[in-house]
């Protein structure tokens, strides 16, 4: 029985193409349809390490979402970025699953850098787990990297590129079963110091691409209004942040015609002082 319900969540690509796939997070984010490979805050650990670049302050953040209602099924995160003379340093650990019976960890140490005024690289090196609590699985790690460039071609537009798992890292030599690889592209404009738009199209090669489109709104000095869409699945997103002195709250909830309502929710925390190490 247990076995079975693995079986269905694995199988279902509302929740997530296959194992150690690279699971979207961020509240932010997740109001934008995860539309958000050029966007710089601190869950671009997860999107694309070049957007951490840019960094001036050391920010940390933690991340919950319950995957779709009823279903029993959290993915929590937690990631932290500091900027030092030579880069950024950033580090995230990422769980989904149920309790006991299925879950997957990624674990990933980064660097970031800028060169130059208009263009920024950044790679990551991970280590992926997972677990199924049968008799046969087990638990299995292996190792992917993932690596990102963002340039900005023109004055307020920007244009990002992503590679998760160039490698085509193996979980298992049975069956071949190995690391999705998934190749991001996209642009940012930014029309203003309060409104910008993101379009970003996304490629697991062993499946159908994924286009994503999302903006943010800075009604007020403190309040920003999120929104987004993708298909394949077809997913419309909606999010809100507050930003209180140092802290961001974000909220965001993304609904599936089939699956319903997933909300989440963020938290955001920028250090006064820029920090070297």
């Amino acid at each position: 029985m247990r076995l079975s319900v693995v079986v269905l969540l694995l199988m279902s690509g509302a929740i997530l193409k296959a194992a150690n796939d690279n699971l979207p997070v961020g509240a932010r984010s997740a109001g934008m349809a995860h539309a958000s490979i050029c966007v710089n805050d601190v869950w671009a650990v997860q999107h694309n390490q070049a957007a951490l670049a840019n960094l001036k302050k050391q920010e940390v953040g933690v991340f919950s979402q319950i995957v779709y209602p009823n279903s029993k099924v959290l993915m929590n995160a937690v990631a932290v970025a500091s900027p030092f003379k030579y880069g950024v340093i950033s580090g995230t650990f990422t769980r989904l699953g149920f309790k006991n019976l299925y879950n997957e960890s990624k674990y990933g140490l980064g660097y970031s850098r800028q060169f130059g005024k208009a263009i920024s690289a950044g790679m990551q090196i991970n280590y992926l787990n997972t677990f199924i609590g049968d008799n046969n699985y087990g638990s299995r790690g292996t190792v992917a990297v993932e690596l990102g460039f963002i340039a900005e071609v023109i004055k307020n537009l920007r244009i990002g590129v992503h590679i998760y798992n160039p490698t085509r890292s193996k979980t298992a030599q049975y069956n071949n079963e190995r690391v999705p690889t998934i190749i991001k592209m996209g642009l940012q404009y930014t029309f203003s110091d309060k409104v910008f738009t993101t379009v970003e199209v996304e490629k697991d090669i062993a499946n159908k691409p994924i286009l994503k489109i999302g903006a943010e709104y800075r009604i007020a000095e403190e309040i920003y209004l999120r929104g987004g869409l993708s298909n394949n699945p077809s997913l419309n997103a909606a999010g809100f942040g507050i930003e209180l002195n140092k802290f961001n709250l974000d909220f965001a909830a993304s609904f599936h015609p089939q699956m319903g309502v997933s909300p989440q929710i963020g938290l955001r925390y920028k250090f006064g002082k820029r920090a070297y190490f």
